[in-house]
């Protein structure tokens, strides 16, 4: 949010800035969200956000994040499999970039964590699987990253 304002919002004032940051369209109170940015930062007139003091703009960033309804999270590395080995009962092992190969039971595990880039399915039988989640470089179905031997490969 921090580079937005310094960016895209530097040259617009708290009124302006809340027209186009939180518009009436998307739901939001401009009036009330207008007034808590100024009061907030004490900014009354039309000044724009790249001439503020560095406490007034500490002050907007923080009351743009307590109107949003900032939560501090976690930052966790998602990662992709580049490769799959399978045996008689289908694919068997996972190859995740810069993990390793990883047996389907710790795929299930690290999947429902959100560390791997898959999602579990089930199917209509209610046998749990791992498919490519939509939108990613893989797409679909794990078949075609099968190998014949795994490797240290990384």
């Amino acid at each position: 949010m921090l580079d937005c304002l310094q960016s895209t919002y530097k040259n617009a004032s708290i009124d302006d800035l809340v027209k186009a940051f939180a518009p009436k369209k998307d739901g939001n109170n401009v009036e009330v969200y207008t007034k808590f940015l100024h009061d907030k930062t004490g900014v009354l007139d039309d000044k724009k956000v790249s001439n503020f003091t560095s406490s007034e703009f500490d002050k907007l960033w923080r009351a743009i994040e307590q109107m949003e309804g900032y939560k501090k999270g976690t930052i966790i590395e998602v990662f992709p499999i580049i490769e799959v080995h399978k045996d008689k009962n289908g694919i068997s092992d996972y190859h995740a970039k810069k993990k390793g190969w990883i047996s389907k039971p710790e795929c299930m595990a690290l999947v429902k964590q959100g560390k791997l880039d898959l999602v579990i399915c089930t199917s209509r039988l209610g046998h749990d699987y791992l498919r490519a989640r939509a939108g990613s470089s893989v797409n679909g179905s794990l078949d075609h990253m099968v190998i014949k031997n795994k490797t240290k490969r990384e």
